[in-house]
């Protein structure tokens, strides 16, 4: 990715970890935010994010 790449891919970092904790908490289609997320955010922000809103997933048994 160039310099220039990378500067707008920060900048719109901001937006995005927004509207995928938004889609999120709503349940929305999460999938379409998150072809589009992994475009801006890495995996360890996505994760981040998602954890935040919805803490760890946690199996019933």
């Amino acid at each position: 990715m160039s310099e220039l790449g990378s500067v707008l891919s920060r900048d719109r970092e901001p937006a995005m970890v927004k509207r995928l904790q938004d889609v999120s908490i709503s349940g929305g289609n999460l999938f379409e935010v998150l072809i589009e997320a992994v475009r801006v955010l890495s995996l360890g922000q996505i994760s981040h994010t998602l954890f935040e809103v919805g803490g760890k997933y946690r199996r019933s048994m």
